[in-house]
């Protein structure tokens, strides 16, 4: 397994990917019937080869039994035919499997054909992809825990904008600074690969129409949701990533990986640090264990 940052050269798109031709094959692969299709198919047979042979037998039987014409024992058998149909067998069937898509809406599970409602009877174990599939692939901050201090984070999804929350009380600029909440949102920022895009402006809406909600799409990521959402944090907290890059530009990278189980960045330093007479700082996240191990202090 192999991570961190190079450039990419497009030779082929959309169908002509080997993605592309995976999907030509899924889309090649013709729908199964479900087992209630397969045991109604084979009811129907043996209903039909019974009602055309009682039909035949019945016709043989009127005519050289019951002295009736080749007309009038055809319509006989005709009618022995028709008689053998169960006609009730289709409302019936579809009755059963509304009621079961009726019953299955009650618990919050769309089903979008009747007959699946049957082969989801069947069913015991569900195999899913939770991330983009059960949820909308976006991460968020919820609470930092900095300066044995909880704070909580107010806001959802990725756009820029919530506060943050102590002991019930909204912080400031100022407070944030203070509690050491700009330091942490600043090491979480420089060392992140994402990027927060902002949505592009409502068209103005025609005359007589109101202002159309959600029509220009929301704020959004590029990158791993992970590192946009402390992205987002750090805009939430009036960091801008832009200057904060122009303030300690990178130098190296180390990318996240299975082994080291962090993401270390190394940057220029800032005019405080230089003061200070630091002038590298290298930023860490990553799993707390192994994060953890190479701090002495807090």
């Amino acid at each position: 397994m192999l991570s961190g940052i190079g450039k990419a050269v497009v030779t082929a798109t959309g169908m002509d990917t080997e993605i592309g031709k995976v999907a030509e094959l899924t889309q090649a692969i013709k729908p199964e019937m479900s087992p209630l299709q397969k045991e109604m198919a084979r009811v129907t047979k043996v209903v039909t080869w019974i009602a055309v042979s009682l039909g035949l037998v019945f016709f043989l039987l009127g005519y050289k039994m019951a002295g009736l014409t080749y007309l009038e024992s055809f319509i006989f058998a005709i009618g022995i035919i028709v008689a053998n149909v169960p006609e009730g067998l289709l409302p019936t069937v579809s009755l059963s499997l509304a009621m079961g898509v009726q019953r299955m809406a009650g618990k919050n599970a769309i089903v979008k054909k009747l007959s699946a409602v049957e082969t989801l009877g069947s069913v015991n174990v569900i195999c899913t992809d939770k991330t983009g599939t059960l949820t909308t692939n976006q991460m968020c901050v919820t609470r930092l825990w900095v300066n044995n201090k909880n704070i909580e984070v107010i806001g959802n999804g990725y756009e820029p904008r919530g506060s943050f929350i102590l002991n019930g009380n909204a912080l400031s600029h100022g407070d944030l600074e203070n509690e050491g909440v700009d330091e942490l949102l600043k090491a979480a920022s420089l060392c992140n690969n994402a990027h927060l895009i902002v949505p592009p402006p409502s068209p103005s809406p025609a005359r007589g129409e109101g202002k159309r909600e959600g029509a220009s799409g929301g704020w959004s990521i590029s990158g791993d949701p992970t590192e946009g959402a402390l992205v987002v944090a750090a805009e939430k907290a009036g960091l801008c990533l832009e200057e904060l890059k122009k303030q300690s530009p990178r130098i190296a990278h180390l990318a996240f990986e299975r082994i080291r189980k962090r993401m270390t960045t190394i940057h220029e330093a800032g005019n405080r640090q230089e003061a200070m007479g630091n002038r590298v700082l290298a930023y860490v996240k990553g799993a707390p264990k192994e994060t953890l191990s190479l701090c002495t202090n807090i």
